[in-house]
């Protein structure tokens, strides 16, 4: 039955006045409520070790992205400690921005250069990366304002034209229905359960919970241009519908920068996002009643009254069909980053998690993603994402100042970079102590 106009009006002046007079009452209870949610995953067995590991991190700093990145692998013990001969290498860069906000490539290129010297490497390697945009080869792949010598597409073709045909690239897209987006509008990919059915997202039956809302951990499916061996990120590399035992390594490339009020600092823990299925849960369409991972941490929590109500007016048609009134709703109401870093700590957890940890942080945004970068000419590496974007915002970002200064502030307990940290870390994920943080620095 259509909704007339009347109804729809009175629909949401009933909405907002709920908000307001709801929201004093919330507030008073809003702490109570997150401690009892936050630490819903019990940490056993590995992970109540790994919450507790002295964590070591390689710090290069004043030389160039290639020689930082060489002197860091250097100190970690070479390419060896981290490759062995017969891998396949996953890359994951960030690749949704632009300049700074794009990972350094001449950093990529220098990690790709000590695998390929490497005596004896049989293996491949791929750059991975989903911007969540449409087209697939946009943004980052073959934007003309680069961070390095070199966007996404330009490094792969260097490679390939110096006869490198095992280094390759695939660029995810996101497999739901995505009618109504509120960010990016990535979708047309395949839904699958696992290798035998190609190349797709795998929606898990792993859910991540806090305060009412849901998310599934969601994790790609992919084969190689070079070899034909199919990656399911889960469960390793498969070739002709078997598993085989080819290791299959992952490399976490990030960038180091003020993201925005509301969540802090982009880094290592965040480039996950690049990883998952954005339209698994709002703001994609299906599975019902399920949230992606950054709209779990955005708006009245499902299991609130107001939430319940802001639910109903969700699906309301009009509101559906007008972005600016879906994403105003959801601004009304809180955020918390803590579930978003709770979200990456489940699938770090359950997933996969990396091998190695890097930050780019050649030129990094003190205040912006892609605006006012500095040249920083530092790399920093870690197996701990906690402790190294910890470090690496105290130490690298944090010391710039600028406007954003405090929501870059790793110590600001009450802060939303600190509660993103605090919610992968409640996951039984790294450290934040920096007394456990093993720092290994060499400056040029």
């Amino acid at each position: 039955m259509k909704t007339n106009r009347r109804t729809f009006f009175q629909h949401l002046a009933a909405l907002i006045s709920g908000i307001f007079i709801g929201g004093f009452l919330w507030k008073k209870c809003l702490y109570t409520k997150r401690e009892i949610n936050r630490n819903s995953y019990p940490i056993s067995g590995n992970n109540a070790e790994l919450r507790n590991q002295f964590s070591k991190i390689w710090v290069s700093r004043n030389g160039s992205p290639e020689e930082n990145m060489n002197k860091v692998l250097e100190m970690m013990g070479g390419i060896d400690s981290v490759i062995d001969e017969n891998d396949i290498v996953i890359i994951k860069p960030n690749g949704q921005w632009r300049y700074h906000g794009n990972t350094n490539t001449n950093t990529i290129k220098e990690f790709i250069d000590q695998v390929l010297a490497k005596k004896k490497f049989q293996g491949e390697i791929i750059i991975v990366e989903n911007h969540h945009d449409i087209p697939d080869n946009t943004r980052g792949w073959n934007t003309e304002f680069r961070n390095g010598d070199f966007n996404l597409n330009e490094l792969v073709d260097f490679y390939q034209s110096r006869g490198h045909a095992n280094v390759t690239r695939y660029q995810l897209r996101d497999a739901g229905p995505n009618p109504h987006p509120l960010q990016f509008p990535g979708r047309g990919g395949r839904i699958v359960i696992g290798p035998e059915q190609g190349d797709g997202y795998v929606w898990s039956d792993i859910e991540y919970q806090y305060m009412g809302r849901c998310t599934k951990m969601s994790y790609p499916v992919f084969t190689s241009a070079f070899s034909g061996i199919t990656i399911d990120f889960k469960n390793g590399a498969w070739y002709k519908n078997t598993c085989i035992d080819t290791p299959v390594k992952f490399i976490n490339m990030a960038v180091l920068n003020h993201h925005s009020r509301k969540f802090g600092v982009t880094a290592s823990i965040k480039n996950y996002l690049g990883i998952v299925d954005m339209t698994c849960g709002e703001h994609g369409s299906e599975p019902p009643g399920y949230y992606n991972f950054h709209y779990i941490a955005v708006g009245w929590p499902k299991n609130s009254r107001i939430g319940q109500s802001i639910e109903n007016i969700k699906k309301h048609s009009k509101i559906r069909q007008f972005r600016f009134l879906s994403k105003g709703l959801r601004k009304l109401g809180p955020v918390y980053p803590e579930a978003l870093g709770g979200a990456v700590g489940c699938f770090l957890k359950t997933i996969r998690k990396a091998d190695l940890n890097i930050l780019a942080a050649e030129f990094i945004g003190p205040e912006d993603r892609v605006r006012n970068g500095v040249q920083t000419k530092t790399v920093l590496a870690s197996r701990d994402p906690v402790a190294l974007d910890y470090w690496g915002a105290k130490h690298i970002l944090l010391p710039l100042g600028g406007s954003q200064a405090r929501y870059n502030d790793p110590d600001w307990i009450d802060g939303p970079f600190r509660k993103y940290l605090d919610g992968c870390h409640s996951m039984g994920i790294g450290t934040l102590d920096e007394s456990k943080m093993d720092i290994t620095q060499y400056r040029f």
